[in-house]
């Protein structure tokens, strides 16, 4: 016998409520009551939505993880399977949640409800993949940005070793590189033996060339 559409109705809102009540609780009171409902024979709309909002709490806590974000910035995304390793093996929160889960629904409907959470813990679909698998960009508002790599200061020379690459090396056999002062060119020396003999000749010559006086 179907249900009356008034009846439906009641159903939804109070599904609606008590999904809100939720958002209050913390994750460790999610994940008791989640526990309690996985080991309990039924499994209602509200065992189903407390699975939903772990889901979606523990996809948020995978993008606040540096590991996640290093992948994100690395591969242009994660995978689902990035996502499921970190919640199943680096959270201490939610370690234990995929297992409970598993106790009442199978691997097929886990792995579709997961992919939904992501959708709603905010990722976004990254336009490559990993082979068949999607990769999502982490939720912009979690997102650490990545540390700015910044090189170091150069080493200037200091004014002292300039000067000395400027001046001049000295000798001519040295070899070294450097700016050279060009050699001043040298005055050519009369030899004296040769000065005096000509000073002597010069003053020889005016004599002889006086006329001498007759008394």
């Amino acid at each position: 016998k179907s249900s009356s559409p008034a009846a439906a109705a009641n159903n939804n809102n109070d599904s609606s409520s008590f999904a809100s009540t939720l958002e209050n609780k913390t994750d460790t009171q999610l994940l008791q009551m989640l526990s309690d409902a996985t080991e309990s024979n039924g499994w209602d709309k509200h065992s189903q939505n407390i699975g939903t909002t772990l889901a979606t709490r523990a996809c948020r806590a995978a993008a606040n993880s540096s590991k996640l974000q290093k992948l994100n910035r690395e591969f242009t995304g994660v995978t689902q399977r990035d996502v499921m390793n970190w919640i199943n093996k680096d959270s201490d929160t939610f370690g234990e949640y995929e297992k409970m889960m598993l106790r009442k629904i199978e691997p097929k409907s886990f792995g579709i409800a997961m992919g939904k959470a992501i959708i709603r813990a905010g990722y976004t679909k990254s336009s490559l993949k990993s082979g068949r698998a999607n990769r999502w960009m982490l939720p912009s508002d979690v997102i650490v940005p990545a540390v700015a790599t910044v090189a170091p200061p150069s080493m200037k020379k200091s004014p002292s070793a300039v000067q000395m690459k400027l001046l001049p090396t000295g000798g001519s056999g040295g070899g070294g590189g450097g700016n050279k002062t060009p050699p001043k060119p040298m005055m050519a020396l009369p030899k004296a033996g040769v000065s005096v003999k000509g000073e002597m000749e010069k003053e020889q010559e005016m004599k002889e060339s006086v006329p001498m006086k007759i008394n």
